[in-house]
C-alpha cells in the first residue's frame, strides 16, 4: 500500500438554490391567494384569471428572490470557510474467495426462471 495522499482542502457550507427558489414560488402562492381574494372582484376579470396572471408573475419573482438570497447567502458562507487537511487513502477491492462453480457472489450468470413461461419460436430464452 502506499502512503496517503495528504492535501490542503477548503471546507464549506452553501445553501441549495433550488430549495430556496421553490420557497419564494410557495410564498408567492401564498401572497397571490391573499391579494387575489383580499380586493372586491371586477366586472372586468374573474377571480380565477385575476390569480392566475397574479400567480406567473408573483411565482416567477418569487423563485428568482429566493434564488437570489441564495446567492447572497452562499457568499456569506464562502467566507467562512476553512481550510483543513485530508488523507486520501487507496482501497483494493478484498480478493474473491475461490468458488468451485463460478464468482464469489454465487450467482454463476443468467439463468431462466421456472416460473417463466416459454418464449415464441425464434426468440431464445428469457434470461433474469
Amino acid at each position: 500500500m502506499s502512503a496517503p495522499d495528504r492535501r490542503e482542502v477548503r471546507v464549506r457550507r452553501s445553501p441549495r438554490i433550488g430549495s430556496f427558489a421553490l420557497t419564494g414560488a410557495l410564498l408567492a402562492v401564498v401572497v397571490t391567494l391573499v391579494l387575489t381574494f383580499a380586493f372586491p372582484e371586477s366586472g372586468d376579470f374573474p377571480r380565477t384569471q385575476v390569480f392566475g396572471y397574479l400567480l406567473v408573475i408573483l411565482g416567477t419573482l418569487g423563485a428568482t428572490l429566493g434564488a437570489i438570497v441564495a446567492l447572497v447567502l452562499d457568499r456569506v458562507l464562502a467566507r467562512r470557510a476553512r481550510t483543513v487537511a485530508a488523507e486520501r487513502e487507496a482501497t483494493l477491492p478484498a480478493e474473491p474467495d475461490a468458488a468451485p462453480n463460478g464468482p464469489a457472489s454465487g450467482h454463476s450468470g443468467p439463468t431462466q426462471d421456472a416460473a417463466t413461461p416459454p418464449t415464441e419460436p425464434g426468440e431464445g430464452p428469457r434470461l433474469s
